[in-house]
């Protein structure tokens, strides 16, 4: 991935830009998992959803110092040399988890492994679909606000362009220490359904809000209420198939979440650009979303009624 890095800053073509981030992606995607259950196991059981959204808030915590960080060394370095710069720092990350990490998850013997017939058992468990649901649901909510928000605040409620910037940055602000106190409050209560509930449910009112809000400070607010919840839920939610199924199958689990996630995601994001262009409006896209936190908010209480299996006492 760190290489791929490096090829992009070479790149001088616009189909090689594109070839190089799709072979990127998918690298991406391949890490993610792993590193879920990687920081896991650092954490302990008793601070799974604490952990887990440290590791989605370090994502956000990259992305937004190189944001502020990025348009200042541009200027004297050029940006091939700034992709270059962020590759090799990202390889000292990896040599130093390498040195002081732990060793992970305690192997599972070659014979006990999960297998594809493993694999087929937990998609007969209801929690495993419940939860994709509301994986679909948080991401198409995260990557719609982050693809589109700067561009609405400006076409539909005629802020400048330099307001919307610092709307967006303010909103990053708060999404960062949401994603840690959410996990904290999952793993203190030990209700994680309670965490994701409560947070699609203000989700849903927030995005209604940003669509019926003219003056600015109700739109600032809206935009505050939907950063502070939007990844709040994160770690709450990839624990709770762990909680009923083990951490036998984590990468299994976390990476069906996740790809249901991306799917929702992608979805949305061009739901959102094709509402605007048959409508000339954002708002049916909002509102869309908006019901689709309903949705998830009605399977969170499904899920939650669906009580994990109690823990076996030692013989």
């Amino acid at each position: 991935m760190n290489g791929l890095s490096f090829l992009l800053a070479l790149c001088d073509t616009y189909p090689q830009l594109v070839a190089n981030q799709a072979v990127s992606g998918v690298f991406r995607a391949l890490a993610f998992t792993p590193g879920l259950v990687l920081i896991a196991a650092e954490f302990g059981a008793s601070r799974r959803a604490t952990a887990m959204s440290l590791y989605v808030a370090s994502g956000f915590l990259a992305g937004t110092v190189l944001n502020l960080v990025g348009p200042l060394l541009v200027g004297p370095l050029g940006w091939r040399p700034l992709l270059a710069l962020v590759s090799a720092a990202s390889l000292v990350f990896v040599a130093l988890y390498w040195r002081v990490g732990g060793p992970g998850p305690q192997p599972e013997p070659a014979a006990t492994r999960p297998g594809l017939g493993d694999f087929a058992g937990l998609l007969r468990h209801p929690v495993v679909w419940l939860s994709s649901v509301v994986q679909f649901t948080r991401l198409a909510v995260v990557s719609s606000l982050r693809f589109w928000l700067p561009t609405y605040l400006v076409t539909d409620k005629g802020v400048s362009l330099t307001t919307a910037g610092v709307v967006v940055a303010v909103g990053n602000a708060v999404t960062l220490p949401a994603n840690l106190v959410g996990g904290y409050v999952s793993d203190r209560r030990q209700q994680p359904s309670l965490v994701i509930g409560a947070s699609l449910a203000v989700l849903a009112a927030g995005l209604g809000l940003l669509v019926a809000a003219d003056d600015l400070a109700l739109v600032v607010a809206a935009v505050a209420v939907l950063s502070l919840f939007m990844q709040a839920y994160s770690g709450a939610l990839f624990e709770v198939p762990l909680r009923h199924l083990g951490t036998r199958s984590a990468g299994t689990l976390n990476g069906f979440g996740n790809f249901w996630a991306n799917v929702g995601a992608l979805v949305f994001a061009y739901v959102l650009g094709a509402g605007k262009d048959a409508t000339g409006s954002f708002a049916p896209g909002w509102l869309a979303i908006g019901g689709l936190c309903v949705v998830a908010l009605a399977a969170t209480v499904v899920m939650a009624r669906v009580r994990p299996p109690a823990p076996v006492a030692p013989s």
